[in-house]
């Protein structure tokens, strides 16, 4: 079935463009038996799916595959991202907002806020900053993920709020930095 879709893709959207990458896909198929819902976290579900080859296929809106994140890495980034966030002060139960697009990074930080036991408030990447700005005030929010693609529009907003800490994601001082501060607390 596939296949099929795949033809009708290149049929209907002459524009994208279907070419071979330079990188592999991660095979999508689990190794196991497909467990379905009996997962007390998606931490616990990302934990199980990271014993597996599988992966994450990260594609353009191009359709071209841009990324491979295999969940064994995902598990590892995120362990060592919460470690940090529990190193830096953070407790369980504390709101981390989230304002990003949709990047492998985003995938990194939620999963390491739910590791760390913290609250994600996600917020829409798309909003206006005057939209932003009672949605964190509201949320008591310590903690404040930005990327660089919301930087400009939010990130002023975010670092002025007097309880929400700004991190930016890819830049220096940013989650590298914050996976390398904790990262043996947790396991």
């Amino acid at each position: 079935p596939s296949r099929v879709i795949w033809a009708r893709i290149r049929r209907f959207s002459p524009r994208l463009q279907f070419g071979p990458s330079p990188l592999t896909p991660k095979p999508t198929t689990p190794d196991r038996a497909t467990r379905r819902g009996d997962f007390a976290t998606s931490a616990e579900a990302l934990d199980y799916a990271a014993r597996q080859s599988t992966g994450v296929n990260i594609h353009s809106l191009r359709g071209e595959l841009v990324e491979v994140l295999p969940y064994a890495k995902l598990r590892a980034q995120a362990l060592a991202l919460a470690a940090g966030l529990l190193a830096s002060g953070l407790e369980p139960g504390d709101r981390v907002a989230v304002i990003m697009t949709n990047t492998p990074e985003y995938l990194e930080v939620l999963f390491g806020i739910w590791w760390a036991g913290l609250t994600a408030v996600p917020v829409n990447a798309r909003l206006h900053s005057r939209e932003v700005h009672p949605i964190l005030e509201r949320s008591t929010a310590r903690v404040c993920f930005i990327n660089a693609d919301v930087e400009s529009s939010i990130g002023a907003l975010a670092g002025g709020l007097p309880d929400a800490k700004q991190l930016i994601p890819g830049q220096p001082g940013d989650l590298r930095s914050l996976r390398g501060s904790g990262a043996r607390h947790l396991s």
